[in-house]
C-alpha cells in the first residue's frame, strides 16, 4: 500500500510488480497528470486511459461547508 494516495506514490509502490508488454487501464480524473501514463509507457505496458470523472467546482452550500468546518451550524 502506498504511503501517500496519489498516482505517482501507487506507481512507485506497483512499478517492481510490472512487465513490459502488460496492459494497463488506467481510469483517471480529467485533470490527471499526464506523468503516470507516460512513466507506465517508458516502462514498456500498453496503457490505456480514460477519464471516469470529471472534477467541478461546486459553489452551492459553501458557506455551509464553512460554518460546518468551523463548528458552526448553518
Amino acid at each position: 500500500m502506498p504511503a501517500e494516495f496519489q498516482a505517482d506514490a501507487l506507481l512507485g509502490t506497483l512499478e517492481q510488480e510490472l512487465r513490459a508488454g502488460q496492459k494497463v487501464l488506467l481510469p483517471t480524473a480529467d485533470i490527471a497528470k499526464a506523468s503516470s501514463p507516460s512513466r507506465l509507457t517508458e516502462l514498456g505496458l500498453e496503457v490505456t486511459k480514460i477519464d471516469i470523472y470529471e472534477t467541478v467546482l461546486e459553489t452551492d452550500g459553501g458557506e455551509e461547508v464553512i460554518q460546518s468546518a468551523q463548528g458552526r451550524k448553518a
